[in-house]
């Protein structure tokens, strides 16, 4: 039942789990059978095994998806409570079984696979209970394979609430679904004290009657304690599983708790290392061999059967995180994939420290990997690359952060090229090592972290065109070239940073046509360097040529094929904001043609093009210092231009009317006829239900009167 092809899967194909409520439907219509036939049905009545295998198809069975049940309704349905109990017998319906037993419940109603699993130990839990009461022998009395393989199943249906999100995002749909779903997450975190609870009853105190020789229960105390190395395993893939569970959150509080699991299983490492070592000094000082597996005795199994599982090999090896299994000379260590996934839940943590958190962990993982006792599990790639990005996501907030995003990278490279250390060669550096590092000082607010981010550009490019074993396949990407624009954007060394911008923007179009297809620049980055023109120093008098052959390039390169290059409202609107600040008397002219063609392409069907309330705003400015006798009427009639492609005009569409309209010169007739522009504006502007007047009216409109109007009563008295 593989999700991943659920919506292709054959229809003549039958999910395992479901299968198994059918099996389990056709034991309790037998049972059903035989009671009325009078027979002992002793031998038909559940148990903890079968129960068991029905977990763990659940378990198998499970694949990530939203949960749209409510948090109380699960109980409802069981008829059970919040500590996974029956309610009272005498409020119990008469079919009780047949309610919270997911097996038997209409096909519509059983849930998820996940919900299932937890009914089903639910239902355990009231039967074992039930049977203690009666004073019954307890058949079916959850153990630590039941809270496993519940735990397990509850995690593997944990929607990836991240991938989800971007998986609707690109499919431009339900894109505020599951952004704050963790239910299975939760239930699986509220289930894991269950399995704490028989780990922590588990050990068991020796009684050593007077005159014993306190060697003589010595083998027995190594076999319990062997017992619990293999409960604590079962709890370390608990822990494992709620991790992962968590790693798939996005949540706030998720790398918290992620953080809190890694924790909790590094610390039974560290018990089991530690009782390790004393059950091989017991087997020192026995001399015989130590006792690992479950054939010892009837009296023996017994006692460990109800924290166990009755068979060893039952599902023993259903999640097969750690390995070797039990070796009674290494061991237990988290696995590689725990250690991995904190560290990816870490690098997405706003939190402080989480950075350093993911450092350490890293770190430790090292540690484990030299001392070779951790099997097949090896510090990744992922892993490398993961706290890279924690660096990098704090490198703005706190110096230093980028250079240690560097130095992790520096690592990497050191290892994988360290021809004395062959086991580090599966750790090659990749894009994504170089890129997140580049990010980190592309967004770094330390002098000159622009160009520590162009020295390992430089280095990209010189080991992918290396030779022999010095060569990576790291060649610089379009992410590469974007992070280097936007970081040279926000950096604060003035006209140089919109050049440097620029140029690297020109260069990636260069390689672009040269047949590097992958290097296709996107509109959002002509746009970006546009607006910085804009906002560059105007008496360098070099932001609207510069504007300008951007938006040629652009247009050329559209026209070539270039689909992503198609200019949009944006940048037509950033490459007027830059006429209107470069004060030019003939910028006005080239606004009002960029304006129209706007106008008419949208009329012709190019609805990226709309003109904004914000493009006609640039494009009043750019009227103030234009030497065009006829401004004010070309002012006055920007709102109808605007209504007639269904933009209603603002508060700054009327303030910069009445700001044209008093900057006109020339004879009294052309004055007041400014004026009266300035006034109509005005008055509109107070009558209006929508806008409000503000400081910039009242000082636009004053200048009005006082450059437009002669000097005359009516003018002191309209200024009163």
């Amino acid at each position: 039942n593989n999700y991943r092809e659920r919506n292709n899967i054959n229809k003549d194909l039958t999910c395992a789990a479901d299968r198994v409520d059918f099996v389990m439907e056709q034991l309790y219509k037998l049972q059903q059978s035989e009671i009325e036939a009078g027979n002992d049905i002793s031998d038909l009545e559940l148990n903890t095994n079968v129960c068991n295998l029905c977990l763990l198809a659940y378990a198998r069975c499970s694949y990530p998806q939203q949960h749209y049940m409510k948090n109380n309704e699960n109980d409802e349905i069981m008829g059970t409570n919040d500590s996974g109990f029956a309610h009272s017998e005498e409020n119990q319906p008469k079919e009780l079984k047949q309610v919270i037993n997911p097996s038997l419940a209409p096909l519509t109603e059983r849930g998820s696979y996940a919900e299932r699993a937890e009914r089903l130990v639910k239902y355990m839990l009231y039967l074992s209970k039930t049977k203690s009461a009666e004073g019954g022998q307890k058949q079916v009395e959850p153990n630590c394979q039941t809270y496993s393989y519940l735990i397990w199943s509850l995690s593997r249906q944990q929607l990836d609430v991240r991938r989800q999100q971007k998986r609707n995002w690109d499919n431009k749909s339900n894109r505020n679904i599951g952004t704050m779903d963790s239910h299975y997450a939760i239930r699986a975190s509220e289930w894991i004290s269950h399995l704490e609870n028989l780990y922590t009853n588990s050990h068991i105190k020796k009684e050593t009657h007077q005159g014993q020789d306190v060697k003589e229960v010595q083998p027995e105390q190594a076999f319990r304690k062997q017992n619990k190395r293999l409960l604590r395993k079962y709890l370390l893939w608990a822990y494992s599983d709620v991790l992962s569970a968590w790693c798939k959150c996005s949540e706030k509080k998720s790398p918290k708790k992620v953080y809190k699991y890694i924790t909790l299983i590094e610390q039974l490492c560290k018990e089991d290392k530690e009782e390790l070592d004393e059950m091989h000094t017991i087997d020192n000082q026995e001399d015989q061999p130590m006792m690992h597996d479950n054939d010892h005795g009837d009296d023996l199994i017994g006692n460990s059967n109800t924290w166990l599982g009755s068979s060893p090999d039952l599902g023993i090896n259903a999640n097969e995180e750690y390995e070797p299994y039990l070796d009674k000379n290494i061991p237990l260590y988290p696995s590689a994939q725990c250690y991995t996934q904190a560290i990816l839940s870490l690098s997405k943590s706003k939190e402080l420290g989480s950075a350093q958190r993911a450092n350490e962990i890293l770190y430790r993982m090292l540690e484990i990997y030299d001392s070779g006792e951790w099997g097949r599990h090896k510090p990744g790639v992922y892993a490398f690359n993961g706290v890279i990005s924690a660096w990098a996501n704090c490198a703005s907030s706190t110096l230093g952060n980028a250079d240690r995003a560097e130095k992790i990278l520096n690592l990497m490279e050191e290892l994988y090229f360290d021809g004395d250390k062959p086991e580090y060669d599966h750790l090659k550096p990749d894009s994504i090592s170089y890129n997140t590092a580049i990010k980190a000082w592309a967004t770094s607010k330390e002098d000159a972290a622009m160009f520590r981010a162009e020295t390992l550009v430089e280095r990209m490019e010189e080991k992918y065109n290396a030779v022999g074993d010095d060569f990576l396949d790291v060649k610089p990407d379009s992410y590469t070239y974007n992070t280097m624009i936007t970081g040279w954007l926000r950096s604060d060394l003035g006209i140089i940073s919109t050049e440097n911008a620029e140029a690297l923007l020109r260069r990636m179009v260069e390689k672009f046509l040269d047949g590097d297809r992958d290097l296709e620049p996107h509109q959002k980055i002509f746009s970006s360097i546009i607006d910085k023109w804009a906002k560059s120093d105007p008496s360098k008098n070099i932001a609207v040529k510069r504007s300008i052959d951007l938006l040629n390039l652009m247009e050329s390169l559209y026209e070539n094929g270039c689909n992503q290059l198609r200019p949009d409202k944006i940048t037509y609107t950033n490459i007027i904001d830059a006429i209107a600040r470069s004060r030019s008397p003939a910028g006005a002219q080239m606004a009002l043609l960029l304006l129209e063609t706007m106008e008419t392409k949208y009329q012709n069907g190019d609805r990226d093009v709309k003109p904004s309330a914000q493009t006609y705003s640039c494009t009043l400015l750019s009227l103030l210092n234009s030497n065009m006798g006829n401004k004010h009427i070309i002012a006055q009639n920007i709102p109808k231009r605007m209504r007639d492609l269904g933009v209603e005009p603002n508060a700054f569409t009327w303030n910069y009317i009445i700001h044209v309209a008093s900057m006109v010169d020339g004879n009294e007739e052309r004055k007041m006829e400014a004026f009266k522009v300035a006034l109509g504006a005005f008055q509109t502007l107070r009558k209006s239900e929508d806008h409000d007047t503000d400081s910039f009216t009242y000082t636009f409109f004053l200048k009005a009167i006082n450059h437009l109007m002669p000097q005359s009563v009516m003018r002191s008295s309209i200024i009163k």
